[in-house]
């Protein structure tokens, strides 16, 4: 079995059009989640935190992170700028928190989903490695 860190290497050397597939359907799988999980948030909102810790964690915003962003989320690059308005901290509180309240399949997804974005400026970083764990073991 693969360890955690391989599976990150392989997010790493996927393109940016495979990466976006993943996003996009974790991102389908989780706004439904949501939806039952948390009734009374707009499930949109728990996916643009997540999204937001996902590329925010490691401190640096890349050109490629916020084209990712606006792509899975389907907003012209131009029209997210509130997208990343959003406070570090507190998106990754908002994830860890949901990631708490999930069962671990679908924790997964949450993991798949944040790996997938993260993964898109050719690297994942330490932090951002130590950030899906904490995502994984949340439950």
């Amino acid at each position: 079995m693969a360890s955690f860190n391989e599976l990150l290497k392989k997010y790493v050397n996927k393109d940016y059009d495979e990466l976006r597939t993943l996003a996009n359907e974790a991102c389908d799988r989780i706004l439904a989640i949501s939806a039952r999980v948390l009734p009374q948030v707009e499930p949109f909102k728990i996916i643009i935190y997540l999204a937001h810790a996902a590329i925010a964690v490691d401190g640096k915003l890349f050109e490629k992170e916020k084209k990712m962003l606006a792509d899975v989320l389907g907003f012209d690059e131009s029209d997210s700028k509130d997208l990343f308005d959003i406070d570090v901290t507190d998106a990754i509180t908002v994830s860890e928190s949901f990631a708490s309240m999930l069962n671990s399949s679908e924790c997964a997804t949450v993991v798949l989903f944040v790996a997938a974005i993260a993964a898109c400026d050719e690297t994942i970083e330490p932090i951002e490695s130590n950030f899906l764990i904490k995502l994984l073991s949340a439950e």
